[in-house]
């Protein structure tokens, strides 16, 4: 079954996996009309940097933010790409070993993409 203009709603949907059942519908799905594409973090895990390549469809500010595992954000900024690819880089030399999150943020949507320190 999938959306269409003449379809654009699913009713009851049952989604069992193992032991897991999801009931639910779909009335909406969303494109993300910003990005074309983005890569995973590399290298990962990291030691003193990580790259994250992305391409865009046009010009935009974006928000970058690094969170810890908590959740506790540990930088954000603002940072003007342009239309096609770009390339994010994070010092992470002095971040504590473990697991962080990088979003890249426009608008209302975002992506966000794993990591690890060593």
């Amino acid at each position: 079954m999938s959306l269409t203009e003449s379809n654009p709603e699913i009713g009851e949907i049952i989604l069992t996996i193992g032991n897991y059942t999801v009931n639910g519908s779909v009335n909406a799905i969303s494109e993300n009309d910003w990005i074309k594409e983005i890569g995973q973090p590399y290298p990962n895990p990291a030691s003193d940097f990580i790259y994250l390549d992305f391409e865009l469809k046009g010009s935009a500010e974006n928000s970058i933010s690094l969170f810890n595992i908590t959740g506790q954000m540990i930088n954000e900024y603002q940072q003007m790409n342009s239309a096609g690819r770009n390339q994010l880089r994070f010092d992470t030399k002095n971040l504590n070993p473990g697991i962080y999150f990088i979003r890249v943020r426009l608008d209302d949507q975002e992506v966000i993409r794993k990591f690890i320190k060593d």
